[in-house]
């Protein structure tokens, strides 16, 4: 399906939604749980680039308190909530997240 939809979230989340639609539950929930359970949190704080943290208003995969959290545990990362969005926020408010990334890399 193209992208070009100019923003919103509902054909983005049918999109997802058809695509999860071709695996096992089980096997999701699994990947998922995988995501938070890994080693990865705790060399955070050895980041030393810019970094943005891009969350959804209403993320359910990667809610906005653990992107926070991603973003406090790196030093001097820069945290933004695209409101309105879910998880894709460059497919659901495509220019917000080009005004925010942009700003970003103007200011780095």
């Amino acid at each position: 399906m193209p992208h070009d939809h100019g923003g919103g979230w509902l054909l983005p989340w049918l999109r997802r939604t058809s695509y999860e639609a071709l695996y096992d539950p089980v096997t999701l929930k699994f990947l998922l749980r995988q995501l938070f359970n890994n080693p990865l949190g705790a060399r955070l704080g050895q980041i030393a680039v810019p970094t943005l943290v891009v969350t959804g208003q209403f993320d359910s995969l990667v809610p906005p308190s653990h992107a926070r959290w991603i973003a406090d545990s790196i030093p001097g990362a820069q945290y933004t909530v695209i409101r309105g969005a879910l998880h894709n926020p460059m497919d659901e408010r495509p220019r917000r997240f080009q005004r925010v990334l942009l700003d970003f890399l103007l200011a780095s």
